[in-house]
């Protein structure tokens, strides 16, 4: 099932929390996408390494995982723990589970976060494009949010912040805000999204632009996680570097 291409976007600055948006856009029914995705550790095995870990029925040829046979690729996932994704998801119930399992869960750190965010990131643009710039688009919605604040839930996440200083960062961030003054009927108050619960406003923003069904509930709970997630990632960060450098 290939991705049907819709004319959605949304912007946000770095730091602008627009990826979280667009997962908990794409909840809603009109979004049906399907995920593919290889570890990128199955690309570092090589010959030798295939050697160490194949059973003596496995084939002695290393071979692309595709073209391995159901009972091997099974134990790929399940016993060494790649990570492999091919399924689509077409209601809500499968989408919850794929993003709690997959986007939210435990292994979501600060040190995996930005990984984790653009391994799908292309094969969701189709469905909702997200970027750092104001897209050209009818059906755009654009998140701003204080400069300081961006900064502050950025910075733990990519400690070399894309080699930008502080003041370099707050700057870009406040010339994304300020070129959104032309579309005051498409800002979402990105300050409302670092919240413990989805503010009720912005989500209604939301669906309202998008035409979406109303999926609070759900949305919700996606909502918690992210934050939980971010909450943890600060005082983790906080606790690795202190341990080196006390």
């Amino acid at each position: 099932m290939k991705n049907i291409t819709h004319n959605y976007n949304i912007a946000a600055p770095i730091g602008g929390f627009g990826n979280h948006l667009r997962w908990i856009a794409l909840l809603d029914d009109k979004f049906r996408f399907e995920i593919e995705y290889i570890d990128e550790r199955l690309r570092w095995i090589n010959q030798d390494s295939w050697e160490n870990i194949r059973s003596p029925d496995w084939p002695e040829q290393i071979a692309p995982y595709k073209l391995l046979a159901p009972k091997i690729q099974y134990r790929l996932r399940n016993v060494f723990n790649f990570e492999i994704i091919d399924s689509k998801y077409c209601n809500i119930d499968e989408k919850m589970k794929f993003i709690v399992e997959h986007v939210y869960s435990k292994k979501r750190t600060w040190q995996t976060w930005i990984h984790i965010e653009e391994k799908f990131r292309k094969q969701l643009n189709p469905l909702i494009k997200f970027s750092h710039l104001i897209p050209k688009s009818v059906k755009g919605l654009y998140i701003t949010i204080d400069p300081e604040l961006a900064y502050t839930t950025y910075i733990k996440l990519n400690s070399m912040n894309n080699q930008q200083s502080k003041d370099a960062a707050m700057h870009t961030t406040k010339q994304f805000n300020d070129s959104t003054c032309s579309y005051p009927e498409r800002i979402i108050d990105g300050n409302l999204l670092f919240q413990p619960e989805l503010d009720r406003n912005v989500y209604t923003k939301l669906i309202t632009d998008f035409e979406l069904d109303d999926n609070y509930l759900y949305a919700n709970e996606i909502h918690k996680k992210w934050f939980k997630l971010h909450k943890k990632a600060e005082v983790d960060i906080v606790h690795f570097f202190y341990g080196i450098y006390n």
